[in-house]
């Protein structure tokens, strides 16, 4: 076999053109076809009598193409393998192949085109570990006010006849017009919306306090710089809105009645496991902002050239993850419109980047998941649902799901092992603030 290696049109692109020696492959082909040709049972032939042996040559005539070209997608992805294999490359992806010489009594040319994962000989910016850790606890005053929260989740609804105030509902209906033209995605009927809520734009909600039941109200306000679409970023818009109902909050009382919404015996037990809750929550939360910390320091030291075929992986999984994050049936999935790209483009390229990296630190510092560790997050991981015990046993029957807390509990034990060699500064804050600063920006049009 000879191969001719060659840098491509970029950074991470090869090309690699492979000769081989097809004779086993002329010689495998004429003996597919003797066992075609001399088994009774062979395919039916339009002119030959079934259960007899077929001549050489029509076995050749009807099977010897098909044969041919399966023993030589076979070598070709033998000869693949062992060419990257020998010349120790990482493939991004699937190679596009060229055929470009497959005669019988003739060497087999093809070329194979393909992204590689570039390698790091050294991860920079491990000199440059500088984190703030949180410290922070569930207080009894951060207990009652996630209890309070939980009733106005649970609040039913009463239409009134008054001005529209903070925490409201209103339902409505909406258009929005940019340059006078309404744009895609920016209207909508029968939309409940709770004043205070932050979900739609900042201006949109504010410019709604005061209205009645019956009213129609013109918003002329802006898109944040940072809007998810890149289209609509700082563009000014103006919504014309018709308010067809202010209804005012009835908030249940925590008692025995609101305890069994959550299907549990009592307010102390309830009390109980909200506090479990938001102590676990807690705990990912200051990991993951350690973590945050030293995975930006690692990104803004180290620039990655991502190949194409991982980051176009990485955003389709994370499109499907924010569509599963959804909640909706696969009917409901189907009717949505389709994602943008460009809204999940960056995170993929930090993701793919910082994997690669991450590769790279595994083998300098040797380190492997931490099983009991690995088992100890299963359990808390499962722990929120109504049977832990059935999900424990859900994540180790899917390998898909072990391999990710394998890789994040693997991300701690990295991250623990640069934090010891750099600076940690500790500093204090409450929970509701640690959980805010871990939220993504959920402020949206409503779209």
């Amino acid at each position: 076999m000879k191969v001719d290696l060659q840098n491509g049109a970029h950074s991470n692109q090869r090309i690699m053109t492979i000769e081989v020696d097809t004779k086993s492959v002329d010689r495998d082909m004429i003996l597919e076809l003797q066992k075609i040709a001399t088994n009774p049972n062979h395919p039916h032939i339009d002119g030959f009598q079934d259960g007899k042996p077929l001549p050489i040559k029509v076995a050749q005539q009807h099977f010897g193409e098909s044969i041919r070209q399966d023993l030589i997608a076979k070598t070709m992805q033998r000869s693949f393998e062992t060419a990257i294999k020998d010349n120790q490359l990482r493939p991004a992806g699937l190679p596009h192949v060229e055929i470009i010489q497959d005669k019988m009594g003739q060497n087999l040319i093809f070329k194979t085109v393909f992204d590689v994962i570039p390698s790091i000989d050294k991860v920079n910016g491990l000199d440059k570990i500088k984190v703030e850790k949180i410290i922070s606890k569930v207080t009894d005053a951060d207990l009652a006010q996630m209890l309070e929260t939980m009733r106005k989740q649970h609040a039913t609804w009463t239409a009134v006849d008054r001005e529209a105030r903070n925490e409201d509902r209103l339902t409505i209906d909406f258009e929005g017009f940019i340059n006078g033209e309404k744009f895609d995605n920016g209207s909508a009927n029968d939309v409940p919306l709770v004043l205070g809520s932050n979900f739609m734009i900042p201006g949109f909600e504010t410019g709604l306090l005061g209205v009645k039941s019956g009213e129609d109200k013109v918003l002329s306000i802006k898109f944040p710089e940072a809007y998810h679409v890149a289209e609509l970023s700082g563009k000014p818009v103006e919504f014309k809105v018709k308010i067809k109902e202010v209804a005012e909050a009835n908030l249940p009382e925590i008692d025995q009645a609101f305890a069994e919404k959550f299907n549990v015996t009592s307010i102390d037990k309830l009390k109980s496991e909200v506090l479990s809750n938001m102590e676990r929550e807690l705990e990912f939360a200051l990991k993951d902002k350690v973590k945050n910390q030293v995975m930006n320091i690692l990104i803004e030291n180290n620039k990655i050239d991502v190949p194409a075929p991982l980051l176009n992986q990485e955003v389709e999984r994370l499109k499907q993850q924010a569509i599963a994050r959804m909640g909706l049936t696969p009917e409901q999935t189907k009717q949505l419109p389709p994602m943008p790209e460009e809204i999940f483009v960056e995170q993929a390229q930090k993701r793919v980047a910082l994997g690669i990296i991450l590769s790279r630190l595994v083998e300098d510092f040797d380190v492997k998941p931490d099983q009991e560790r690995v088992k100890q997050t299963v359990v808390k991981l499962s722990s929120v649902y109504e049977d832990p015990e059935s999900v424990v046993d859900y994540y180790y029957q899917n390998p898909e799901q072990m391999l990710e807390v394998e890789q994040s509990v693997l991300e701690e034990q990295l991250v623990e092992k640069l934090i010891a060699q750099g600076e940690v500064i500790e500093k204090e804050i409450s929970f509701f603030d640690v959980i805010k600063s871990m939220a993504p920006n959920m402020a949206n049009m409503g779209s």
